[in-house]
């Protein structure tokens, strides 16, 4: 809908950060208008209320704590009487605004309605949660890989590469010790032995180890699945939301 904005108090009027559920067309006619804009990956900066309180949309911060913080990632405009700004749909904002200043709003139903009122909406909730651990699996491998403790216990599978064969004749030598190596092994070391030797698979690891081949394949489908969870629940937490 359309709204006309106007200020008849002589001060400085200020928003708290907050986003909107629909994009917003913002014209300013007389005066001018400050708006800092924040891209939504970065909103747990502004320590939103929790999902279900009636002010989600905001930040639970004051107006003294959110001046006194530095906001990674936010661009700030000054919009003079005659130009508009575009605020996206979920896009964090806030206004400061001079006094006497006049501005018009349009606002227009955005992409959210479309996803949840259609037979979709649990769809698109999975794959974006999908989304979200895969790329927490990454950045936890990421740090791993770089890990001194990992890559001692794990280099001489790592220098094998994915040669199965040679993989199988180094670890025959010395089989019981590799086999509590892999079944005492953290999830998150499981998880890196599996991706390195073939993009996660845990069958290819017990391959290696011949007669306990059902044995290793089980303990490591454990852990990834342990992995797996330690991950969706950072996500969860990171998130922030309930």
């Amino acid at each position: 809908g359309k709204y006309i904005w106007m200020s008849l108090d002589p001060g400085t009027i200020s928003t708290t950060w907050h986003y909107d559920s629909n994009p917003n067309f913002l014209c300013v006619i007389v005066g001018h208008k400050i708006v800092n804009l924040l891209a939504p990956s970065h909103g747990h900066q502004l320590k939103p209320y929790k999902i279900g309180h009636r002010s989600s949309n905001h930040t639970s911060l004051s107006f003294d704590e959110t001046n006194n913080i530095d906001v990674h990632g936010e661009s700030v405009y000054t919009v003079k009487a005659g130009e508009g700004i575009f605020i996206p749909e979920g896009w964090w904002h806030k206004v400061c605004s001079d006094g006497g200043t006049i501005a018009v709003n349009y606002w227009y139903e955005g992409i959210r309605k479309t996803l949840w009122d259609s037979e979709m909406g649990q769809y698109y909730i999975r794959t974006t949660l999908e989304h979200l651990v895969a790329t927490e699996k990454n950045k936890v491998l990421t740090n791993a890989n770089a890990s001194e403790h990992v890559h001692l216990v794990l280099r001489p599978f790592f220098e094998k590469g994915n040669d199965l064969q040679a993989l199988s004749a180094f670890v025959s030598e010395h089989r019981s010790e590799w086999l509590r190596i892999v079944t005492e092994i953290t999830h998150t070391g499981a998880a890196l032995l599996a991706a390195k030797l073939d993009d996660g698979d845990p069958s290819v690891v017990g391959k290696i180890f011949e007669h306990e081949s059902d044995f290793v394949k089980q303990v490591l489908e454990k852990k990834l699945d342990e992995f797996s969870k330690a991950c969706a629940q950072n996500v969860l937490k990171s998130l922030d939301l309930f």
